[in-house]
């Protein structure tokens, strides 16, 4: 057996633990897969925050401001069927306490005895999902492959992710140790470099040294937790600063606007949105106003929410959003947003003579069966599903 190999990195200089990766952009297409430009969460000068002073920890090779993804490889067609019909729980970064909870210490029959395992998956768009270690089982251990945000009918050897792996906690619920085992993705090593961004956009709790293990490898690099603070944030600034140089090289071009660009995606995730945070808040209503009574209920809001959706999605016409609806749309924080939505892009109504700026403008344009409405917002909506 290969005796497994621990380089502790703590307070070294910038080459000590440097594996020998190829560059990512390199690595995954020969993969044949394809690039993501993170343009969200990567938007602060983060220069004040890096201590410059400081030896440079080294353990990834540099990255690019575009992320690749990795393309599902290893699930095994027998499992497809099985898969299918079992419906896991996956964590958002906002729910691991809930997660880390109901596991207990030394649950991986493999693993450490003073370690809690779970799995952890990186979206296509940085968003860091978890879900319980273990075979896959209904409402229990997720497949890798089942924690994408891909939509359900693609199949599962045809989904990608940034990266993927075991997360190991203390029992303080604390991080202390990550991988990239994955049987579905296999990921690259270098792909955990974004790992360690996200684990720092959520706010994940950290223990006092971490240890980033290489599968397969059988390497491990242990860092004290400013050392990976710090790393994080330098890889964090050193995406910024070579994303900013692309874009200064490439040509300037007026594009329109990403609201703009998928306006129809936009709106009804705004919906969606706003009825997910309104189901999060237990009661009926939410306000009481004086001399007026009782705000829109919760009830009122979702019908108005699913009838409005159901028009634009199927172009119905003819007065199907009633008065009812159309109060309960305009009415306090749904109705701040939609007109907010209105104003950051070019919706127009009567073939494009009149914009429409508000909640009510837009409700009788959909009423009448606006030709141009469906066009701008409408027709992509069926393809949603």
């Amino acid at each position: 057996m290969k005796a497994k190999q621990e380089i502790d990195v703590r307070g070294t200089s910038a080459h000590k633990g440097r594996t020998s990766s190829a560059n990512l952009s390199n690595s995954v297409s020969n993969n044949n897969a394809s690039s993501l430009p993170l343009l969200s969460i990567f938007n602060s000068d983060l220069s004040a925050i890096v201590q410059k002073g400081h030896d440079t920890l080294k353990i990834f090779e540099d990255i690019s401001s575009s992320v690749t993804l990795t393309p599902a490889k290893g699930t095994k067609l027998g499992m497809l069927e099985y898969l299918k019909s079992i419906h896991p729980r996956v964590y958002s970064a906002k729910e691991i306490k809930l997660l880390l909870d109901d596991v207990k210490i030394g649950n991986d029959p493999y693993g450490s005895k003073d370690e809690k395992v779970i799995r952890f998956l990186l979206r296509k768009d940085m968003e860091l999902v978890f879900g319980e270690e273990g075979y896959p089982s209904n409402n229990g251990a997720p497949a890798h492959a089942q924690m994408t945000k891909d939509d359900p009918n693609i199949p599962l050897f045809n989904r990608k992710c940034i990266t993927a792996g075991n997360a190991f906690f203390n029992e303080r619920n604390e991080l202390v140790a990550l991988n990239n085992k994955s049987g579905d993705f296999q990921p690259e090593f270098q792909s955990l470099c974004y790992m360690l961004i996200a684990l720092l956009d959520n706010n994940v709790p950290l223990g006092d040294t971490i240890t980033i293990r290489e599968t397969c490898k059988n390497t491990s690099h242990v860092m004290l937790k400013e050392d990976f603070v710090r790393y994080a944030l330098q890889l964090k600034e050193q995406f910024i600063q070579q994303q900013k140089k692309e874009e200064q090289d490439k040509p300037h071009e007026e594009k329109p606007s990403l609201l703009q660009q998928n306006s129809n995606e936009s709106f009804i995730e705004l919906l969606d949105s706003y009825m997910k945070k309104r189901d999060e808040y237990a009661p009926e209503y939410k306000h009481y106003f004086f001399c007026i009574g009782l705000g829109r209920s919760k009830t009122e809001k979702r019908e108005a929410i699913d009838c409005i959706k159901s028009v634009l999605s199927h172009g119905i016409n003819g007065g199907a959003i009633s008065d009812a609806h159309l109060k309960a749309l305009d009415n306090g924080e749904l109705g701040k947003a939609i007109t907010t939505f209105l104003a950051a892009n070019t919706i127009t109504s009567s073939l494009g003579r009149e914009r429409i700026t508000t909640v009510s403008d837009l409700v009788k344009s959909l009423n009448k069966g606006d030709c141009s409405l469906q066009d701008s917002i409408g027709e992509r909506i069926q393809l949603r599903g």
